[in-house]
């Protein structure tokens, strides 16, 4: 038999790719009013603090409520990475979003098996705040990165499609 409990095991997961599909189609409209630096360091935000409300408050709601919100902070960082990747004046586009997907399909390959050693070594809390780390790093980078630096012409976003 099967504990009440066990079956709302997956809620966090359901609740972060469904925040992450409708974050999806909404993220291009706060991209377009607030630009792609602004957008990263939003989506570093929710993506950290959703995290750590899931690691300090261990209870099925707020932990819901932080993989709610770590679904609306990764819904745009790929469609901005690829958009970002297409804009690259240093290499050819076609090559640009070839490097980028190689990328994310390293880091999708390797970073479940990463998060899931380090949970085996130490604790799921502490993989979790380790992907928290990350997701700050986002914000950080986009802010030296992103950000229109005198001198450097930033293009406009395109607008990412489904």
């Amino acid at each position: 038999m099967v504990r009440p409990d066990a079956a709302l095991v997956t809620s966090g997961y359901v609740a972060c790719m469904s925040t992450m599909a409708l974050g999806r189609f909404i993220s291009d409209y706060f991209t377009h009013r607030w630009g792609p630096a602004r957008m990263l360091q939003i989506s570093s935000a929710l993506i950290a603090g959703g995290l750590l409300t899931a690691i300090l408050l261990p209870y099925l709601g707020p932990a819901i409520v932080g993989f709610l919100l770590v679904g609306f902070g990764i819904a745009s960082v790929t469609p901005l990475a690829y958009s970002a990747a297409g804009r690259a004046g240093s290499v050819s586009p076609g090559v640009a979003l070839a490097l980028v997907s190689t990328i994310g399909y390293f880091g999708f390959l390797l970073g479940p098996p990463l998060i899931g050693m380090i949970a085996e070594v130490f604790d799921l809390r502490i993989s979790f705040a380790l992907v928290a780390v990350m997701g700050v790093a986002i914000g950080v980078l986009a802010a030296g990165i992103v950000v229109k630096r005198p001198g450097v012409a930033v293009p406009a976003v395109a607008p990412v499609t489904l």
